[in-house]
């Protein structure tokens, strides 16, 4: 054996981590996909994320694993912006869907007055009437 070959690590591989660059956002959508590269890659993907919203909702869907979600905005050639722009509009439509969700559920007092009577028997008290509930035993 010559003396030519050196037995230390090489340059490249002493580098940390795997990509020598910043990572596209394409080839971040498919370490998604990998059970072994999805946390690495979700540490890159958050923090070239400056919006908090855009940030909570890419969250929730990496952790729901909806990356197909996230991906359908991530083609090859669109810049960061147009994705981030994308991402915001979809962020912002679902949380106008929670927000009509939550709009929806009115309670009038009949129907609270349904649930206190059905709580009351289960309970195994009086029933209510519409003017409140009755005392148990009282007339």
């Amino acid at each position: 054996m010559g003396g030519d070959m050196p037995l230390g690590p090489r340059p490249a591989a002493s580098r940390a981590g795997r990509s020598r660059s910043r990572p596209s956002f394409t080839q971040l959508m498919a370490d998604l996909r990998r059970p072994a590269a999805r946390k690495d890659a979700a540490v890159a993907l958050m923090s070239r994320i400056a919006d908090p919203v855009v940030r909570q909702w890419v969250a929730e869907q990496i952790a729901k694993g909806e990356i197909n979600r996230l991906s359908i905005w991530t083609r090859p050639g669109r810049s960061e912006e147009t994705i981030m722009a994308a991402w915001r509009g979809e962020a912002d439509a679902a949380l106008a869907d929670a927000e009509a969700g939550v709009a929806s559920l009115s309670l009038s007092r009949g129907s609270l007055l349904e649930v206190a009577r059905l709580l009351e028997e289960l309970a195994g008290a009086e029933t209510a009437t519409a003017s409140g509930p009755k005392p148990p035993g009282g007339a």
